[in-house]
């Protein structure tokens, strides 16, 4: 199922959410830290942009809701998101003392959609989340992920 076709209404979402995720009502130990979650996917026949995604957590609260997937880095990620979504309007990276030290995130800030590109940090060195890239989609600003995930808790 390719994620990008059910982004445009709450109902699409919905349906999304429901057929592909699980909610969660237990302690997780979530892999993407420091993100909350409270949906984790349960089948992996999913694509974003024609992309297939390796894993996938969703953090959502009625109409509010980011997508986080993972996918195998690949240089082509950039252009197959700019193919549906247009070019990325920023980018940023990390510089310190001349030295670029972290790859180049990707921003498209679209009308009612946010979608990040950026290198994971498998910090608890899961093999399969190896050579990731991640991307995070959804209506909510950082300020507004942050705030909900503090909700859950």
């Amino acid at each position: 199922m390719e994620i990008n076709k059910y982004l445009k209404t709450e109902q699409d979402i919905n349906v999304l959410v429901s057929e592909h995720f699980l909610k969660l009502d237990y302690s997780y130990k979530n892999p993407i830290f420091p993100y909350k979650i409270n949906y984790i996917s349960k089948n992996l026949k999913l694509t974003f942009c024609h992309i297939p995604v390796i894993d996938g957590w969703v953090l959502k609260n009625g109409h509010f809701f980011t997508f986080f997937i993972l996918v195998e880095t690949d240089s082509a990620i950039v252009k197959s998101i700019s193919n549906v979504y247009g070019n990325h309007d920023t980018e940023s990276n990390v510089e310190i003392n001349d030295n670029l030290n972290a790859p180049i995130t990707y921003y498209w800030h679209l009308k009612e959609l946010n979608i990040i590109l950026a290198k994971f940090y498998n910090v608890r060195q899961i093999n399969k989340y190896n050579n990731c890239s991640m991307i995070i989609i959804g209506n909510m600003d950082y300020k507004s992920i942050v705030q909900l995930g503090n909700v859950l808790d």
